[in-house]
């Protein structure tokens, strides 16, 4: 059985993330990678050799540099969402809307029923 050193592990944790840090820039994610890199290590009792541990730091910040290009590409083919009308637009269509009702309102049967069958469900 070996020995836990804790001192040596501190040492292997700040050498892992400040490799980590120098191949993605941004610290989070740095630190999401070297968390990878530590799991696979102690999963595979590999966790004191930095060239293992440097090999699967290296893949797993080419996945995430993947998956992110990925994820990027995916937003850029989203559909935008059309602008959004003026408040005025959408005061002026209400009451449009209101007046409308009214109107209708005062259609005699059997005419009002044809009109919204046609015009407000689709119908004919």
């Amino acid at each position: 059985m070996t020995s836990f050193d804790p001192e040596s592990t501190l040492q292997q944790d700040d050498w892992l993330r400040r490799i980590a840090r120098q191949l993605v820039r941004d610290p989070e994610r740095a630190d999401d990678l070297a968390q990878e890199a530590w799991l696979a290590g102690l999963e595979r009792g590999r966790a004191d050799d930095r060239p293992w541990l440097f090999g699967v730091l290296r893949n797993a910040t080419r996945a995430s540099n993947r998956k992110a290009a990925r994820l990027r590409a995916r937003a850029l083919r989203a559909p935008r969402p059309t602008d959004a009308p003026a408040t005025d637009e959408v005061v002026e269509d209400l009451q449009l809307r209101a007046r409308l009702a009214e109107e209708l309102a005062r259609v005699e049967e059997p005419y009002r029923t044809v009109i919204l069958l046609r015009y407000f469900t689709g119908l004919g």
